[in-house]
């Protein structure tokens, strides 16, 4: 696990991922994805002030995204003989995941706890307002660079695979519920 973790920081960072030390087992792949369901769960958890509820459902829309990440990363590696594995590609995704998951959300946990004097004083209109899209724009930027790197530099196989994988990360963020937690 750690040496998938160290990988996923390394291409969180937009550096090449070294395939070899990516030793993927089923195993690891599963603990990758119950170690970043909980991760999301527990971040979301901390963006919320005093009591919240959970909702069930939001792990169908995240299963659906799923579905097609692991189908996409099936299709970018099953027919090339050079690494990656889809199986080291989709953790290297995942263990990915980890870091840019903390730059997306630690910004939002701050200012949620903020002393509210401090959050008064922002002024959200104009130049400041787009500085939330930074985090996720480099987010987009490094998982597009990773695949990329697996697809073997096909152009017709990156196209489609980034097509698919855009479309995903729109059905996370814009269909009904995209949160595990309401208030």
């Amino acid at each position: 696990v750690i040496a998938a973790l160290c990988e996923g920081a390394r291409t969180a960072l937009g550096f090449r991922p070294r395939w070899e030390r990516i030793r993927a087992s089923p195993a690891l792949i599963a603990l990758l994805f119950v170690l970043l369901y909980l991760l999301i769960i527990g971040l979301e958890r901390l963006t919320i002030i005093g009591e919240a509820n959970f909702y069930w459902r939001a792990f169908l829309q995240m299963g659906a995204a799923n579905f097609s990440l692991i189908w996409l990363v099936y299709y970018l590696c099953h027919s090339h003989k050079e690494q990656p594995s889809s199986a080291q590609l989709l953790t290297a995704i995942w263990a990915q995941d980890f870091f840019l998951l903390f730059l997306v959300t630690l910004p939002g946990i701050a200012l949620t706890h903020a002393p509210s004097q401090f959050q008064k004083n922002i002024n959200w209109e104009g130049p400041l307002y787009y500085l939330w899209f930074l985090p996720m724009l480099w987010m987009y930027a490094v998982q597009l660079l990773l695949l990329w790197r697996a697809s073997a530099k096909q152009k017709a196989k990156f196209s489609a695979a980034a097509i698919i994988y855009i479309a995903a990360v729109a059905f996370i963020y814009y269909a009904e519920p995209a949160s595990f937690w309401y208030p």
